[in-house]
């Protein structure tokens, strides 16, 4: 990999990074700093996808009972372990 490249590749992460960690909308609200502001603000959208994909999978008949009551209970361990976040 020659410098150019280099240099390239490492502007292409940081943009990715910022994107990924939503750096600028955590500045914006002042939460730069607050990591556990925004682990529970990723937590919230992980939360948000299981109750998508516990929607989608309630009526399928390929997914056995048993599957759906353990991803139920992944729900159910993250919003207890939200609130433990919170707690602090």
């Amino acid at each position: 990999m020659t410098e150019t490249q280099k240099k390239e590749f490492d502007a292409w992460v940081d943009e990715r990074e910022k994107e990924l960690f939503k750096v600028e909308k955590f500045k914006e609200l002042g939460k730069s700093g607050d990591y556990l502001y925004q682990a529970l603000s990723f937590l919230g959208n992980g939360s948000w996808q299981l109750a998508l994909a516990s929607t989608l999978l309630r009526d399928e008949p390929k997914v056995s009972e048993e599957l759906k009551l353990e991803l139920k209970e992944i729900q159910r361990k993250l919003g207890d372990f939200q609130e433990k976040l919170r707690n602090l």
